[in-house]
């Protein structure tokens, strides 16, 4: 998990980057701001940078014939030392209530897909890629393996689907029977309402000495972005500006959006859980505390109960 989180600014507004070399300079002279043509860069280093961290970038300025960025805590860094990020294009489904269930996820891999052939034998018809989802229709065994027949008719290696389904509820979830599942063998959160999934997505959750650990909790605060860095023993140090979608339900665990990989449906992060972007605003906006229109963030309390979030090997 983050060693600190603090609140930052609403992500939509800022772009990232990720730092390629040390250094971090600042306008010598005025507050940070846009610069004028007079102002020349001094010697004063405000932050130094590993390799891998990642600002959030505010606009890009020039000055003294070098180009910069200026983050959005007011520091610049030479445009050189730093390289775009490019956000990750996945995303989860959302599954309305006449949606045909189970539903198998592919985290890993691109298994092969067959269809039945002339006598009783199966014959490769491609692949699933990786991150897909295919609407599951029954189980069947061929030649001794177990195999999911999706719905057109493709048979894939029952091993190969993160699955989701309908599941009796944990006692008390909360209002409109809101919970969320996080299933760490399979790497995949699911969004239920009572019994019913609505929402499920591929994450990532704590790596190997990183492991997220299981339990039952409840979001306890939720921010539109927040900064999340530290210093770990194997990783040795790491910055991440502007996390997106930043649900905190364990002390400083949190499911939150991560901009810097696409790696759902794998182990990736250290402790937290990992989701797209897009998948993470989504939940941000459907689970309480609910914030409001405007506001950065809101601590769940006995008005206002954070959604209860279960978390199972």
């Amino acid at each position: 998990p983050p060693a600190s989180a603090d609140a930052g600014t609403a992500p939509a507004a800022a772009d990232a980057g990720v730092a390629r070399r040390d250094v971090v300079a600042t306008l010598a002279g005025p507050p940070p701001g846009t610069p004028e043509p007079g102002d020349s860069v001094g010697g004063l280093v405000a932050q130094w940078l590993d390799d891998g961290f990642y600002l959030s970038i505010d606009r890009t300025t020039s000055a003294a014939g070098e180009r910069f960025y200026r983050t959005i805590r007011g520091l610049y860094v030479p445009a050189t030392f730093v390289g775009d990020v490019e956000i990750p294009a996945y995303r989860g489904l959302a599954i309305g209530p006449e949606a045909s269930l189970p539903i198998g996820f592919v985290p890993r891999g691109r298994p092969a897909a067959y269809r039945r052939a002339a006598g009783r034998g199966l014959s490769q018809a491609g692949h699933v890629p990786r991150q897909a989802h295919r609407f599951l229709r029954e189980r069947a065994v061929v030649g001794g393996a177990e195999y999911w027949i999706t719905s057109d008719d493709l048979y894939v290696r029952a091993h190969n689907f993160s699955v989701v389904d309908v599941r009796r509820p944990p006692e008390d979830p909360g209002a409109g029977g809101k919970w969320i599942l996080i299933d760490l063998s399979d790497q995949v959160l699911v969004a239920y309402e009572w019994d019913r999934p609505v929402y499920a997505a591929l994450v990532s959750t704590g790596k190997p000495n990183y492991e997220t650990p299981p339990g039952r909790f409840r979001i306890a605060g939720k921010h539109v972005s927040a900064t999340m860095d530290g210093i770990t023993e194997l990783d040795g140090a790491y910055s991440i500006e502007d996390v997106p979608w930043a649900m905190f339900y364990n002390s400083n665990f949190a499911i939150h959006g991560a901009f810097w990989h696409n790696r759902f449906g794998m182990t990736r992060s250290k402790g937290c859980v990992n989701m797209s972007p897009q998948d993470a605003r989504w939940l941000f906006e459907w689970s309480d505390p609910r914030v409001p229109d405007g506001w950065h963030g809101v601590l769940a309390g006995n008005l206002q109960p954070g959604t209860l979030v279960v978390i199972e090997e």
